[in-house]
């Protein structure tokens, strides 16, 4: 048995011969082929966001060969080791926040580089609904 570790760096297909020559002088030879398939963990695609007045919704495309995502928010670790493609939290209003998100392989306890996006909850315009016409008294 013959093994090695690859990187994303080797993949490819090898064609690989093996001679074993015993000590009378016998010659055996193999002749065989290895393919090496990139697993390295793509980042995440096309991260984006929706926002209401206390919340901000993330989501993204999937990243290739990921098993989950790492979540962090401005930089702190969430603790979400997330399977799905979002994120949702509440904040107060006109919060900025900076999501950062980065896939995980875990076979190959590889990760992909962070993708980012900084969203800030907008302010909203105030809503005015029509009450008719009403005296207002006062002491």
């Amino acid at each position: 048995m013959f093994s090695w570790t690859t990187g994303g760096s080797d993949a490819g297909t090898y064609n690989w011969q093996i001679n074993v020559t015993d000590g009378y002088g016998s010659v055996s030879m193999t002749n065989f082929t290895v393919t090496v398939s990139d697993s390295t963990p793509g980042a995440v695609g096309g991260l984006a966001s929706s926002t209401g007045n206390f919340y901000i919704n993330w989501t993204w495309t999937a990243g290739v060969n990921a098993d989950d995502y790492d979540i962090q928010i401005n930089g702190t670790d969430t603790g979400a080791d997330v399977s799905t493609l979002y994120y949702n939290a509440t904040y107060s209003a006109h919060a900025s926040r900076t999501i950062s998100v980065r896939t995980h392989n875990h076979t190959l306890n590889e990760y992909s580089a962070w993708t980012n996006d900084t969203t800030t909850i907008p302010n909203n315009t105030p809503v005015l609904t029509a009450i008719g016409e009403h005296i207002v008294t006062g002491k």
